[in-house]
């Protein structure tokens, strides 16, 4: 097996599961990810091995988020739940309550994805600010606001 194909079986869930939290349908993540995939595919001999795993998921991020506003000027309809993307043999605490996922919705995609990596994918701060190219700081911030957030509403719906 060739390097593309190892790093393709390597990330591509994780990469699929960052793109269905932000777009929230799995068919534009998976477009979006035949996108990511081929730019790597075409930029592999540009890109340093070692930052492999952070362009991959930097590049998600911002691909999905573009597919995003492009194509969000109709309601969502047909959602399928964030567990779907999750090993069938985890237990269903991994998944957010309806309630929650509702309430993450109303964040910044940016947020959302920080979220998604920390909670879902199990990343330490250190590890999410690599892979997205971005200061721990700015991943710490972005935590604390998300959670001061998810907090705050969870606490008017009681």
């Amino acid at each position: 097996m060739g390097e593309f194909e190892e790093i393709y079986e390597k990330l591509y869930q994780p990469l699929l599961r960052l793109s269905y939290g932000v777009l929230k349908n799995l068919d534009e993540a998976e477009e979006v990810l035949q996108d990511v995939f081929t730019k790597f595919y075409l930029n592999i001999d540009k890109v340093k091995p070692e930052a492999y795993n952070s362009w991959l998921y930097r590049v998600t991020l911002n691909e999905s988020i573009s597919h995003y506003r492009r194509s969000r000027k109709l309601s969502l309809v047909g959602e399928e739940p964030l567990s779907y993307l999750h090993d069938k043999s985890e237990e269903s605490s991994e998944s957010f309550p309806g309630e929650m996922q509702e309430i993450i919705r109303k964040l910044p995609l940016t947020h959302q994805a920080v979220l998604q990596l920390r909670f879902y994918d199990k990343y330490q701060v250190e590890e999410i600010a690599e892979l997205l190219s971005l200061p721990s700081g700015t991943v710490k911030s972005r935590l604390h606001y998300a959670l001061k957030y998810l907090k705050n509403e969870m606490e008017k719906g009681k």
